[in-house]
């Protein structure tokens, strides 16, 4: 940033935030000790700002030095020219030799500006998240497939209760039944996959349940962890199926039996073995 840029956002918010404070021009002069004239110079940018009058303004200002001084506009600069730099502003052809002075008038403008434009990138990244997600996690593939099932057989057991002719009641009894619990399975399907996708936003991270069921399962080692210290409803699912197999397999090898048959078959053990 040039010099005279600077000038030109320094004096511009000295004057801004002196007229927040609906204070005079001459009230804040004479007590930051120099003249109204020469601060009205300042706050039409025809005078340099120092340091130890920046820290005397911000003072009298009741703001932070930093709110007055060059460097915090320097990232809103740096954040038009991004702004402008998007694919989006290709054949607009925005003038960045007056991004400064654009900064300088429109400060409200420029922050809706920015604020947009960061909200659109941050929007744009959370597509490709999701995107990369939906197509790379199993949970996920697996509970569309499931969803598609169930409405496939809902379809197709409606589709012969309707169809003319005689059905008898014994197997129209069990059409029933069997389009309820089809249906049972489609809500709570449904559901599960509601939930997840809820999820993606409330994680805050890229991890599917598989990568998470694994990071928890290696961060508790040898204990048996909890599954409710998982973010998302479907890694809790998973972990509460992981661990009711494990303790399937420990009813049908108890611990005891394993480490007999360890220490029997001396060390190293051979898996092969036992």
């Amino acid at each position: 940033m040039t010099g005279r840029s600077a000038n030109v956002l320094t004096g511009t918010r000295i004057r801004e935030r002196r007229l927040a404070l609906s204070r005079r021009q001459a009230e804040v002069a004479r007590s930051i000790g120099i003249s109204a004239a020469y601060l009205n110079l300042i706050e039409h940018n025809r005078r340099p700002v120092g340091p130890d009058l920046i820290a005397r303004l911000a003072a009298e200002l009741e703001v932070p030095a930093d709110e007055l001084a060059e460097g915090r506009e320097e990232i809103r600069i740096a954040a038009l020219r991004e702004a402008a730099a998007h694919p989006v502003a290709v054949g607009t052809a925005p003038e960045l030799d007056q991004v400064t002075e654009y900064l300088a008038r429109y400060p409200g403008w420029s922050a809706l500006l920015i604020a947009h434009a960061r909200r659109a990138g941050g929007l744009e990244r959370q597509l490709v998240d999701l995107s990369d997600r939906m197509t790379q996690d199993p949970y996920l593939l697996t509970t569309l497939h499931e969803i598609l099932s169930a409405v496939t057989a809902v379809r197709s057991t409606a589709a012969i209760l309707v169809e003319e002719g005689e059905i008898s009641p014994e197997w129209r009894r069990r059409f029933h039944q069997n389009l309820h619990q089809d249906s049972q399975r489609l809500s709570l399907t449904a559901q599960a996959l509601v939930a997840h996708l809820d999820s993606f936003e409330a994680e805050g991270h890229a991890a599917t349940p598989q990568e998470e069921v694994e990071a928890w399962l290696a961060e508790a080692g040898h204990q048996v962890p909890d599954p409710s210290t998982l973010a998302s409803d479907a890694a809790q699912a998973m972990a509460a199926a992981l661990l009711d197999g494990l303790q399937a397999d420990r009813a049908a090898l108890p611990d005891a039996v394993l480490a007999g048959a360890v220490a029997d078959a001396g060390r190293p053990a051979d898996p092969l073995r036992l």
